[in-house]
C-alpha cells in the first residue's frame, strides 16, 4: 500500500480508500473526450478551440472531426 492510499472502514468492512485526483488544467489546443454519458456526442474526441469563462452554455468550445463544435463544462470532458 502505498502512502497516498489509507484504509477505510466502511458497512461492508475494509476498503483502501484513495485520495481523489487533481483534475488537471486544459489549455486550448489539447485533445479532449467528452466522458458524460448524456452529454452531445459522449465519448468522442475532439479538440479544444476555445476557453470563454461566463458563458452560460459552457467554457469550453470543442471541435470535433466533423466540423460540429459544441460547448462544454469542465466535468463533462477528460484530457487526452
Amino acid at each position: 500500500m502505498s502512502l497516498t492510499e489509507t484504509l477505510r472502514l466502511g458497512r461492508g468492512g475494509w476498503s483502501l480508500r484513495h485520495p481523489p485526483r487533481a483534475i488537471a488544467e486544459l489549455e486550448v489546443g489539447d485533445v479532449v473526450q467528452v466522458r458524460r454519458i448524456r452529454a452531445p456526442l459522449s465519448g468522442k474526441t475532439g479538440r479544444l478551440l476555445q476557453i470563454v469563462n461566463g458563458d452560460p452554455y459552457g467554457p469550453y468550445l470543442v471541435q470535433f472531426d466533423d466540423g460540429f463544435r459544441f460547448r462544454y463544462q469542465r466535468h463533462e470532458l477528460s484530457p487526452l
